[in-house]
């Protein structure tokens, strides 16, 4: 039985009770009641289960993450361990030369880059300029009585299961 579907016949068997208690001067039959802690405990199985649920949800996500980090580590090395090779294979075959065989073929390519040590210098038709919002600030200057336009804190609750 769903939780939703529990509380729903909780609440059903409440009015129930309250009706009968009501026709019959406060007496509750002793069955509704048995009955009802029956479904109070149901309810609170069907939510204790829910939250060992987010728990294991939370450690698995937190083991994906952890080799998520050892991932990395090793593209990292992979890639250091390449870009080394490479540069011993250039120092090898030396610059401008060629080498070919049934496997693979090195060879020099020219390409232009730009270098621009001053950007901040450049006329303004060539620069490129990204705006970003500085949520620290914006926060200290909400909460220091700033008003902002167009600009809020939110406060969030979130469930905590330990």
């Amino acid at each position: 039985m769903k939780l939703y579907d529990i509380d729903a016949e909780i609440e059903a068997l409440s009015e129930k009770i309250n009706q009968y208690a009501e026709e019959h001067e406060g007496e509750i039959p002793e069955n509704l009641d048995a009955e009802l802690e029956a479904m109070k405990i149901s309810r609170e199985e069907k939510i204790g289960n829910i939250a060992r649920l987010v728990k294991n949800c939370d450690s698995y996500a937190e083991s994906i993450t952890d080799e998520i980090v050892k991932l990395k580590v090793k593209l990292q090395s992979a890639e250091k361990k390449a870009e080394s090779a490479r540069n011993f294979l250039a120092f090898a075959v030396g610059e401008g030369n060629k080498f070919k065989d049934a496997v693979t073929s090195i060879y020099w390519s020219k390409h232009e880059s730009i270098v621009c040590e001053r950007p901040e210098s450049l006329p303004e038709q060539y620069r490129e300029i990204k705006y970003a919002a500085d949520k620290k600030a914006l926060k200290e200057a909400l909460k220091s009585g700033i008003v902002i336009d167009g600009v809020s804190i939110v406060t969030n609750n979130s469930l905590v299961v330990r």
